[in-house]
């Protein structure tokens, strides 16, 4: 006698779901990695445009502005006085990782200096100062006012 069998059992549809069930999982797992790196590369965009807008504040002023330390990208008398390009910059590169430190370090003077940095959702931080320096660093120097590597 034939039996005309059409159809899935149970357990090869269970056995369907699971599969698919686990790649799922593997592959939202590879995407949270992915969206930290597009932060973290937002966050070097931001701090290469605050860094254009210190330069052109430069040429217009004569310098970076008065002499600050701090973790606040809205300082009055700089580049990142508020509502300007290098502020929005700042801002935007905060945005992008609130609980990471950004570091402020303005110099006054025309013969003045800056740094700025903030820190990676990845890991490190990324820093560009007035030498023209852009790349991970282990702080930004209150003293000289450049980027300082360990």
């Amino acid at each position: 006698m034939i039996t005309n069998k059409k159809g899935f059992t149970l357990i090869e549809l269970l056995v369907v779901i699971a599969i698919i069930g686990i790649l799922s999982g593997l592959i939202i797992v590879n995407l949270s990695g992915a969206t930290d790196a597009a932060h973290d590369a937002k966050i070097k965009a931001n701090l290469d445009q605050l860094r254009a807008s210190a330069e052109v504040y430069k040429v217009n002023n004569n310098s970076y502005g008065s002499t600050v330390s701090g973790t606040d990208c809205t300082n009055p008398g700089t580049f990142l006085a508020s509502g300007e390009d290098g502020e929005k910059a700042c801002a935007a590169a905060h945005a992008e990782n609130t609980s990471g430190t950004i570091a402020v370090n303005i110099l006054t003077g025309s013969s003045g200096a800056y740094c700025v940095s903030h820190e990676l959702i990845g890991d490190g931080s990324w820093c560009v100062d007035s030498t023209g320096y852009a790349g991970p660093v282990s702080n930004c120097d209150s003293t000289n006012r450049t980027c300082k590597l360990d």
